[in-house]
C-alpha cells in the first residue's frame, strides 16, 4: 500500500512533464459551465494524493511528526507547486496559475478531510487494540 504513494507521485510528475497532444488538449481544456475540465482533474489528483500520503506516513514512511496533518499538506502542497513550476521551464508546457490553485485546493480539501478522519481512526485503533 505504501507503494501507491510513490506510484501516484511518479504518475503526477510524468503527466505534468510529458507534452500533451492536441486531441487531449481539446478534451481537457474544454469549458464545462465556464469551468475547464483540467482544473477538476488537477483538484481530484491532489485530493487523492493526500490519503496516499497519510497511508504512506502511517505505515512507516520516513516522515514522522507530532503534527502529521501539517506534513501531509506540506508534502502534497510542495509537490503541487513544484509540478507546476517545472512546466514553466518546459518549452512544450505552460505554467497556469489556475492549475496551481486547483492543485492546492485539492491538497487543502484532502487535508481537511483527513484531519477530521484522524481522531476517529485513532479512536477506532484504541478500541480494537491495534
Amino acid at each position: 500500500m505504501k507503494k501507491l504513494f510513490w506510484y501516484w507521485l511518479i504518475i503526477l510528475l510524468v503527466i505534468n512533464v510529458i507534452p500533451l497532444g492536441n486531441d487531449i488538449n481539446k478534451i481537457i481544456h474544454k469549458p464545462v459551465f465556464k469551468f475547464r475540465l483540467d482544473y477538476l482533474i488537477h483538484f481530484i489528483s491532489f485530493l487523492i494524493f493526500i490519503p496516499l500520503c497519510f497511508i504512506y506516513i502511517k505505515r512507516g514512511g520516513p516522515i514522522f511528526s507530532k503534527k502529521p496533518v501539517l506534513k501531509y499538506l506540506l508534502i502534497i502542497g510542495g509537490a503541487a507547486v513544484i509540478f507546476e513550476l517545472i512546466q514553466y521551464f518546459l518549452p512544450y508546457r505552460t505554467f497556469n496559475p489556475m492549475d496551481l490553485i486547483s492543485n492546492l485546493t485539492g491538497a487543502i480539501i484532502g487535508t481537511i478531510i483527513i484531519s477530521f478522519l484522524l481522531p476517529s481512526l485513532k479512536n477506532k485503533q484504541a478500541t480494537t487494540g491495534n
